[in-house]
């Protein structure tokens, strides 16, 4: 049975660096985080901005809706004002982009 040895070690390292060359992650991983946010012309901290004020919009009127759920005299538009508010934002960008 073979131990996990410091040659071992230095293999791996080798070989992740052998393939690191050879796949040119740093391209690769480029494009992975800015092919989709660029397709929809924004670079990636732009896309990273919208994502997250559409996350914490949607989180909010998920909240309110759960507070519906439970209270139904809370809250009483506000779950579906916000799904609305949330299309119209989308929506409108799309169009924006569309007209460049």
């Amino acid at each position: 049975m073979s131990s996990f040895g410091e040659n071992t070690v230095e293999d791996i390292g080798d070989s992740v660096i052998r393939l690191y060359k050879r796949c040119n992650m740093k391209e690769r991983l480029y494009e992975l985080f800015t092919n989709h946010p660029h397709k929809n012309g924004m670079s990636y901290m732009g896309h990273w901005w919208r994502a997250v004020k559409l996350s914490v919009k949607m989180g909010y009127g998920s909240f309110c809706l759960f507070i519906h759920s439970i209270f139904p005299f809370l809250c009483e538009t506000k779950g579906t004002d916000m799904v609305k508010e949330l299309y119209e934002y989308v929506i409108n960008h799309k169009e924006n982009k569309k007209s460049e």
